[in-house]
């Protein structure tokens, strides 16, 4: 199911394909910086019933390349991203397709879907990060490269803390933790800083219905944040997930599950409504 797929030019990522048989309905599904696409092993799981299902290694995580960036050119960022992403998307999109995205990956897919509205049916966002520039993040992501070198242990407990609910299972955590040192701190870094020079999304433009789970206890990107920004969206449904951090994929998979299947089988009355768990 792992495929190596020149997406570009002399730029190679690793992209999970899982053929249907015969349904017509495609999922694409993104994970966030720092991510990949293992991450959404649970979900494929389910959605492989009723879906061909593509889960890309975005540039510089999981299985796909990952070259130093020069001073004259960042590899990483959210404009890159945009362009694999549609380029990916016009080669896999079907009939009937749905995009899901998490933290980062969720302001990717909100752009991918503000992109093809004709063609998406459904769009899920999880935790996700807001599409506008100068993010508020912690000032330990904007040290120089070398310091985010010597204090990795640190910033990994920091972001432990910051991502996973007290309730989260340490074997899941650390398994969490173990995949993350995976990934070169330059790319980390420079994927911060683009994510940080990203242009504002209108997502008032965004007519697809779309399904918003936060993380009641999200400490990396703070709910309210994210809410704040995404609410503008004409048709969607926030649901704030008890328990829950910011890696929601990974704490509670079996209730992403759940309300995903659910918001996808769902026949909408618009206004949706907004609902706690």
């Amino acid at each position: 199911m792992n495929n190596r797929m020149e997406i570009r030019p002399k730029r190679f990522i690793n992209v999970c394909h899982y053929q249907h048989p015969s349904s017509k309905k495609t999922a694409f599904l993104i994970h966030g910086l720092g991510g990949r696409s293992g991450q959404w092993l649970p979900q494929l799981t389910v959605l492989k019933k009723d879906y061909s299902v593509v889960i890309p290694d975005l540039y510089g995580h999981g299985q796909s390349d990952k070259p130093k960036p020069s001073n004259a050119f960042n590899p990483y960022t959210f404009s890159e991203y945009e362009q694999d992403l549609r380029i990916l998307f016009n080669r896999f999109a079907t009939d009937t397709n749905i995009i899901a995205g998490h933290s980062y990956g969720g302001a990717l897919a909100a752009s991918l879907a503000i992109d093809h509205q004709d063609k998406v049916n459904r769009l899920v966002l999880i935790s996700p990060v807001p599409c506008t520039p100068n993010l508020q993040i912690s000032w330990a992501y904007k040290l120089p490269l070398f310091m985010m070198e010597i204090f990795r242990f640190l910033l990994e407990k920091k972001a432990q803390k910051q991502s996973f609910d007290p309730t989260t299972d340490p074997k899941i955590i650390e398994t969490e933790l173990y995949e993350s040192r995976k990934n070169p701190m330059y790319v980390i870094k420079a994927a911060i800083d683009g994510m940080l020079q990203m242009q504002r999304i209108d997502v008032t433009m965004l007519t697809v219905p779309t399904l918003i789970l936060l993380g009641q206890h999200d400490q990396l990107i703070l709910s309210e944040v994210s809410q704040k920004f995404y609410q503008q969206l004409p048709h969607h449904r926030i649901i704030m997930l008890d328990n829950i951090a910011h890696m929601a994929l990974a704490e509670k998979p079996d209730v992403v599950n759940i309300e995903m299947t659910n918001f996808l089988q769902e026949e909408f009355q618009f206004p949706l409504r907004d609902r706690a768990m």
